[in-house]
């Protein structure tokens, strides 16, 4: 699905240009990761837990000392997240307070994943056991109930699955075999994409709807640009896999991020203002194969890469800004 970059922010303002901003299919999220497991065409699937021993999850080794340091401090920072999701306003960066479902409401996988962060969170020696089984049975649910999810509570399960993932990563000696190969998922039915309802933007003149439209695309941004990240420092082998490459070759991260002031919106007014200097400015950021950090900006004569100051951008980023950074200290 080719998505006009800005037009994705604010669907009656033409800038102008364009970039091919696929993102990756639910079926590209989840892959075998062993050659003798080929999924039905149109599946989405994981290794049933019997059938694929676990690998625990490690590190990835750096070919330099300083590319060791970033890659430390990346995984720090990552750890934290599982903390992050005990309370709504301290989410995150890739899942938004205000992000609700059609219907309004914070996805259940979501309200979830709050109580099972306060488990783990406060987890002893004697609870671990109960705490990890008590993932599995959710792992359970999502499975059994994936496709009657629309496509916000699907992108919402691969949210909790990330946070999960890391979860496994801090209490790896702790989780059995059995319970941690349960904990990555495993999923097959029938073709997903016919129950699934495309992502475009919403042609709504409805602020509040405009506003959820896009919290929702951002999501996907946010939450895409991170697993590339963490698979950049961890080996998450035989759980989720993501081999779409970068929409733009010469780049390993693009888009980055919005700007923090218009990610922190707590109202759709304050969104709209936001947005509007956002389309004026008609740029993009991105994280180049060599780690440096470029500009993108439209004309109509095309599109113009250029180099441009890590101090200039990062003052006006979130924390998912010192990812980005120490992610192109590993480059």
């Amino acid at each position: 699905m080719s998505m006009d970059l800005l037009a994705k922010w604010a669907p009656q303002i033409d800038p102008g240009f364009s970039i091919d901003m696929t993102f990756p299919d639910i079926s590209e999220i989840f892959q075998p990761s062993v050659d003798d497991c080929i999924p039905p065409e149109g599946c989405l699937y994981l290794p049933e837990p019997d059938s694929t021993p676990f690998r625990p999850i490690v590190r990835r080794k750096m070919a330099r000392s300083g590319s060791e340091m970033c890659s430390h401090f990346l995984i720090r920072i990552i750890r934290s997240y599982p903390e992050m999701m005990l309370r709504r306003e301290t989410f995150p960066p890739f899942i938004h307070p205000q992000y609700r479902t059609v219907g309004g409401f914070l996805p259940e996988t979501l309200a979830n994943c709050m109580s099972v962060a306060q488990m783990f969170t406060t987890r002893t020696k004697e609870s671990k056991g109960f705490m990890w089984r008590t993932i599995q049975m959710e792992r359970d649910r999502v499975l059994t109930h994936l496709h009657q999810f629309d496509d916000r509570e699907l992108w919402a399960a691969i949210q909790v699955f990330l946070i999960y993932t890391i979860m496994m990563e801090i209490d790896v000696q702790a989780v059995s075999d059995a319970i941690a190969s349960c904990a990555s998922g495993d999923i097959t039915y029938d073709n997903p994409a016919a129950n699934i309802a495309q992502s475009g933007a919403s042609r709504s003149v409805d602020e509040e709807q405009l506003w959820q439209d896009w919290l929702f695309e951002e999501s996907k941004r946010r939450t895409h640009v991170l697993f590339r990240i963490i698979m950049m420092v961890l080996d998450i082998e035989g759980g989720m896999h993501c081999p779409r490459p970068s929409p733009l070759p010469e780049f390993i991260l693009v888009p980055l991020p919005c700007k923090k002031a218009l990610w922190e919106c707590r109202t759709s007014h304050e969104w709209r203002l936001e947005i509007d200097r956002s389309v004026q400015e008609r740029e993009i950021f991105g994280l180049s194969e060599t780690g440096e950090l470029m500009v993108i900006r439209g004309g109509y004569d095309g599109l113009k890469r250029s180099p441009v100051s890590w101090e200039k951008w990062f003052a006006g980023e979130d924390g998912f800004g010192t990812l980005v950074m120490l992610a192109s200290g590993l480059l």
